[in-house]
């Protein structure tokens, strides 16, 4: 709730800052608002096969990655030119650290996460001001309403959002 809360704020910060009205066919707050959830199901294949080349290189004994081998890897993998790639695979070292491998490794949830938003709906209504939540699974929202980037940003338990204004 608090990440819906502060993108919305930015969307308005950003706004303000051009000083100008908001342009026809842009978010506006203070109208009516509706926010579209996306929910994934599933990790995005990016991650799938940074994960598969992470367990390739990863060491059970010292508990660590091997960086040159990480590195050669997600080259041989064509990942290398994926912006996202090398910092997702560093960064899942902390995730191994953290939780332990197996934790780690096993990313999926515990939980409905679709079915709980659902049931959070009058919640979300009442305490962020929007007239309308709707809730997709990104894995099935297609058409000219639904923004690719969203779909590929939602990922399990971190569902990605977009606010609009009723037509």
């Amino acid at each position: 709730m608090k990440d819906v809360r502060d993108a919305e704020f930015n969307i308005v910060k950003r706004q303000a800052k051009k000083g100008k009205a908001v342009e026809s066919g842009a978010y506006d707050p203070s109208k009516p608002k509706i926010l579209n959830l996306y929910v994934a199901k599933e990790f995005p294949a990016w991650q799938q096969k940074c994960l598969e080349i992470i367990k390739g290189v990863y060491n059970a004994e010292n508990r660590s990655i091997d960086r040159s081998k990480l590195k050669d890897a997600v080259s041989q993998a064509g990942l290398a030119k994926d912006k996202r790639a090398m910092p997702f695979c560093v960064n899942f070292q902390a995730n191994i650290d953290n939780l332990g491998a197996d934790a780690a490794f096993e990313r999926g949830l515990a939980f409905d996460e679709e079915d709980i938003l659902q049931k959070m709906k009058p919640y979300l209504l009442r305490q962020l001001g929007f007239s309308e939540v709707k809730i997709f699974v990104a894995e099935q929202a297609t058409g000219p309403e639904h923004d690719g980037r969203n779909l590929e940003a939602a990922e399990p338990g971190k569902p990605a959002y977009v606010f609009t204004n009723p037509e």
